[in-house]
C-alpha cells in the first residue's frame, strides 16, 4: 500500500542528535528533564539534557511535505487505501489510481459507498484503457477527479496515489510554521548557558529527501531572527535514520556530511 501510518519517533530521533552530540564532544550528553510533560504541556521545550561541558534545551516536530499531511494520511488510508484489496485479481493489467491531495481530508462521503462507485467506475473503464494512457473518471456522488493509469497489461492489481501540486511551495509554509511554533520555546529555554537543539525529522520518502527538505528548511531559517543554536534534519523512512547538520552555532565541531544511525 502506498500510503502508510507514520510512526512516533520522537523518542529515538532525540536520543540519536543525543548520541552524535556526545560522540562529536567526547563526553557522555544525558536526559536531564522533560519539561514539557510538566504542568503546562505545549508551552515548555520537549526536553533538557546536560553533559559535563554543555547545556541543551530540545524540541522535536515531524514535518509533513504539505500543510495537513497528516490527517491527509489518515483520512486517505480510510477513503482510498482501501480500493487496492478491492479490485485485486479483478483487472486486466497493472494501473494507478490517483487523486489530489486533500480531497480524502475534504471529502464528504459514505466510505463503503464511494469505495464501491470508484472500483465500478474503475473495473468499467479498465478494458479500454491503453498501456501509457491516464483518463480522469467522472463519478456520480464523487465530488473530485479520479485518474486511472495503465502501468501494463501484466498482473491484476491496482496502486493507490496522491498528487500534488505546487509541493515545494507548501513543504516551505509548512516549515515556516513548524519554526514559528518551536523557535520561541526554544529562545525562552536559552537560559543557564543552555544552547538549543532542534530536530526536524522527515518521513516522506514519496514526496521528501534531504536535498528539498533542507533548502527550504535553510530558507525559512534566514527568515527568522530566534535562530536554534543547533538545527538537524533527521530522515526515518526506510533504513537507518540519517542526519544532516543545517546550522550549528554550538561550538562543537560537528561533520559537514551526514550520519547514520549505528555509528554510535
Amino acid at each position: 500500500m502506498s500510503t502508510a501510518v507514520r510512526p512516533k519517533n520522537e523518542d529515538p530521533v532525540c536520543d540519536f542528535v543525543r548520541r552524535i552530540l556526545s560522540a562529536e564532544s567526547g563526553t557522555p550528553v544525558e536526559i536531564t528533564d522533560y519539561p514539557d510533560r510538566g504542568g503546562r504541556p505545549g508551552k515548555n521545550v520537549e526536553q533538557f539534557w546536560e553533559s559535563k561541558t554543555h547545556r541543551f534545551a530540545v524540541e522535536h516536530t515531524l514535518v509533513e511535505s504539505f500543510v495537513g499531511q497528516l490527517t491527509d494520511d489518515a483520512k486517505f488510508m480510510q477513503l482510498i487505501a482501501p480500493i487496492e484489496a478491492m479490485l485485486l485479481g479483478r483487472l486486466p493489467g497493472t494501473y494507478t489510481l490517483g487523486v489530489d491531495v486533500g480531497v480524502s481530508t475534504g471529502a464528504r462521503l459514505r466510505y463503503e459507498e464511494a469505495q464501491k462507485q470508484i472500483c465500478a467506475a474503475a473495473l468499467k473503464a479498465a478494458s479500454d484503457l491503453a498501456v501509457g494512457e491516464t483518463l480522469t473518471l467522472t463519478i456520480e456522488g464523487i465530488p473530485f477527479p479520479v485518474r486511472l493509469f495503465r502501468r501494463s497489461k501484466d498482473g491484476s492489481k491496482i496502486l493507490v496515489r496522491r498528487f500534488v501540486s505546487d509541493v515545494e511551495v507548501s513543504r516551505l509554509e509548512r516549515l515556516r510554521r513548524a519554526l514559528a511554533d518551536k523557535c520561541p520555546k526554544l529562545l525562552a529555554a536559552r537560559t543557564d548557558g543552555r544552547l538549543t537543539v532542534l530536530a526536524l525529522e522527515s518521513n516522506d520518502i514519496a514526496l521528501a529527501n534531504f536535498n528539498v527538505v533542507g533548502l527550504a528548511l535553510q530558507q525559512a531559517l534566514e527568515e527568522r531572527p530566534d535562530q536554534p543554536d543547533l538545527v538537524m534534519l533527521v530522515e526515518t523512512d526506510g533504513g537507518p535514520f540519517c542526519g544532516w547538520v543545517i546550522r550549528n552555532e554550538t561550538g562543537i565541531r560537528l561533520r559537514d556530511g551526514f550520519y547514520v544511525k549505528g555509528d554510535f
